[in-house]
């Protein structure tokens, strides 16, 4: 017997009158909820022909009992069905291509054969067909119903922080942007479909999975922003540094967190030092957000440079600053200057904008100074001044003048205050009323609990006790006495600082050392020197009068018996004429009355300086020489003599010592020559009068 599997299409109403006879409306429901339909058309095409069976299914299964009636014109089966089926097919079918029917045309009525095969129809002349519902639902192909697409997981906000903004850019370069973003919780989040955006020329998408507790690093342009860690993404677009806001947001497009969403600047983060701005936690909000610590960093920026922020790892505001309490983290106020009356600061006239507060770092690691204040005591008149990102090294100092803190120091007494970002105070020093000029009050030494009035100025470098000179007269018949070989009264071998004239008479109170700060000078390699060639001495109190017409009028000036930092044999030595009258230098002598024997030519104005170099011409880069000499000056000490051209001592330097034996220099001044003088001061000697 053949058979076809036919799936019937519901019942169109709107084609009802294709139909031959209407079905009616309760037959239509029945036929669209029967699970089966069989049916069974025998054709009288002959036995050969065989039977072919027609099975309809629909779409939906019920055990509801249908009666179908197609009501052909040509005869009147009654084609009822059974509620309760008696008869079930015993043969299965298998696979074979599914007829296509439709209900447009009337099933042709069905002459049943003399002996049907099959028992679930009882064929008489009538030609009556019995339709038998199987429900088998192993017969039918049940289709697979498409489930609807899982909508993506909705994620909390903060789930994922936007952490840290390096909006200001690297050291190296300020396009050197990025931006890290943190897990705060212990299980991965896939990051496929999130966005990161400003709503301007800053959006691109996320991927890859963000670990537990993990931290996502993303670099603008290239992967050179922080050269020694690789980018999890690079971006393109950039953050103005007057401010703007992020947005991160999850795959659903929800806000999952936000930067700056408060708008305006920036709240944290620096342009001048390229500090970060790092996430504390919790909301956007701008106390959750504060500027890198300048401790526990990470990573080089493109010029090998410190990053300033921590990208890849924890926010430096979670760890403790170091505190500056003692060493080797401390940091002192080391020297104030209440009244200046020098241009200590270096930038033309003096004014009290010269006042200045120096810090000093006693202890074995650098100290940044950032978000740190001065101020001149709790109350004080003067605005507290927030210092700068700079960054004192070990055993190092940091100067402020008044130009830049606005902070006023009073003659009448003060407070100076060093106080720590969270306002501890770290360091404080007062002072009582100060009278006078050009002495600064501070630590002796340099960090210690020892404070003094009384110092010579000295920013940038150590401290230094003022010596007032005092000038001794010997009794009775005034001499001069002389005694070679004494060691230098001033001047550093350490420092290679100049030797600098105090006062007229040559007697080791009126020489003093160079006190600083360095001028425009510089040696062979380009260091500063320290000194003061070819200007006036930086030596204010006692320094001699140009109006007084007493006394030698062309001094030896400054000695820089150590050299310069370039080379210890880059000596020089200056001469002043502090008269009123340009002086002629021709046949005049200075000498060691050693190696050093220099005959002088040339000339010099009127206050003008006469700058004698060693050797060379390089000692001293940025300023000519007058005249170049050969042989040195020995750093223990020795004495120079200048002669006029009559042979007359004019001036000397470490000659005078009080109290050794007296040689009158007048006897030797009435010498017919220079060579006589000095066979005879060979022969006299010091401590042998003759």
């Amino acid at each position: 017997m053949n058979y076809g599997t036919l799936v019937l299409p519901p019942p169109n109403l709107e084609s009802r009158d294709a139909l031959r006879t209407p079905w009616p409306a309760q037959m239509l429901r029945q036929v669209g909820a029967v699970l089966g339909i069989v049916v069974f058309v025998f054709a009288q095409d002959g036995p050969a022909a065989g039977q072919h069976l027609f099975r309809a299914e629909s779409a939906s299964k019920t055990s509801e009992t249908p009666t179908l009636d197609p009501g052909p014109p040509t005869a009147t089966p009654a084609d009822t069905a059974s509620a309760s089926p008696t008869v079930e097919p015993t043969t299965t079918p298998t696979s074979s291509p599914t007829p296509s029917l439709t209900p447009e045309e009337p099933f042709p009525t069905p002459t049943p054969s003399a002996s049907p095969t099959s028992t679930a129809v009882d064929p008489s002349p009538t030609a009556t067909a019995t339709i038998t519902i199987t429900p088998t639902p192993t017969l039918s192909e049940t289709p697979t119903p498409s489930g609807s697409p899982t909508p993506p997981t909705l994620f909390p906000p903060q789930a994922v922080l936007i952490n840290e903004i390096a909006w200001a850019g690297t050291v190296a370069s300020a396009n050197d942007e990025w931006i890290e973003l943190h897990n705060p919780g212990p299980d991965a989040i896939d990051l496929t479909g999130w966005r990161l955006s400003d709503g301007g020329d800053i959006s691109f998408t996320l991927s890859g999975s963000l670990p537990g507790y993990g931290y996502l690093l993303l670099e603008r342009t290239d992967d050179t922003t922080v050269s020694d860690l690789g980018a999890d993404r690079i971006y393109t677009g950039s953050l103005r540094n007057t401010g703007e806001q992020l947005e991160l947001l999850g795959p659903a497009g929800e806000i999952v967190d936000t930067a700056n969403s408060a708008g305006g600047g920036w709240p944290a983060g620096d342009t001048d030092t390229r500090a970060s701005m790092e996430r504390r936690g919790g909301t956007d909000l701008p106390g959750n957000w504060a500027t890198f610590s300048g401790y526990f960093g990470t990573g080089l920026d493109a010029g090998g440079n410190p990053i300033q922020g921590t990208p890849r790892q924890a926010n430096s505001l979670f760890f403790p600053t170091p505190t500056p309490t003692g060493i080797p983290s401390r940091v002192v106020i080391n020297e104030v200057l209440i009244r200046p009356r020098h241009d200590w600061e270096g930038t033309g006239g003096v004014t009290t904008a010269d006042e200045f507060i120096e810090l000093y770092n006693p202890g074995r690691m650098d100290v940044y100074l950032k978000g740190w204040w001065l101020d001149d005591g709790s109350g004080g008149g003067s605005s507290p001044f927030d210092l700068p990102g700079v960054t004192i090294p070990a055993k190092g100092y940091a100067v402020f003048f008044r130009t830049q803190t606005k902070i006023a120091l009073n003659d009448t007494g003060d407070t100076v205050r060093l106080l720590a970002p969270d306002e501890r105070v770290i360091d404080e020093i007062s002072y009582l009323s100060v009278r006078a000029a050009n002495l600064s009050f501070g630590r002796l030494p340099d960090g210690s609990d020892h404070l003094r009035y009384g110092l010579w100025p000295t920013p940038r470098h150590a401290n230094l006790l003022f010596e007032e000179p005092t000038p001794q007269r010997p009794s009775g018949p005034f001499f001069l006495y002389v005694c070679p070989g004494d060691a230098w009264p001033a001047g550093s071998r350490q420092l290679r600082g100049s030797m600098e004239r105090f006062a007229l008479p040559d007697t080791p109170a009126s020489w003093m050392s160079f006190p600083g700060p360095p001028g425009e000078a510089i040696d062979a390699e380009g260091g500063p020197i320290w000194g003061s060639p070819d200007h006036e001495n930086t030596v204010a109190v006692g320094r001699p009068d140009l109006t007084d017409q007493s006394g030698a009028l062309v001094l030896i000036s400054e000695v820089a018996w150590g050299g310069t930092a370039a080379s210890a044999s880059d000596e020089w030595i200056e001469l002043h004429n502090r008269g009123l009258s340009e002086v002629d230098l021709q046949g005049w002598l200075l000498t060691d009355r050693d190696d050093l024997n220099v005959q002088l030519s040339g000339t010099i104005r009127p206050g003008g300086y006469f700058l004698l170099e060693r050797n060379d011409d390089e000692s001293i880069a940025n300023i000519s020489a007058d005249l170049l000499y050969t042989g040195s000056l020995r750093d223990e000490g020795e004495i120079l003599w200048l002669f006029d051209g009559a042979g007359e001592i004019v001036d000397t330097a470490n000659a005078v010592r009080p109290g050794r034996p007296a040689f009158p220099l007048s006897r030797l001044a009435r010498q017919p020559s220079q060579v006589a003088w000095l066979s005879e001061l060979r022969l006299v000697g010091c401590g042998n009068p003759g």
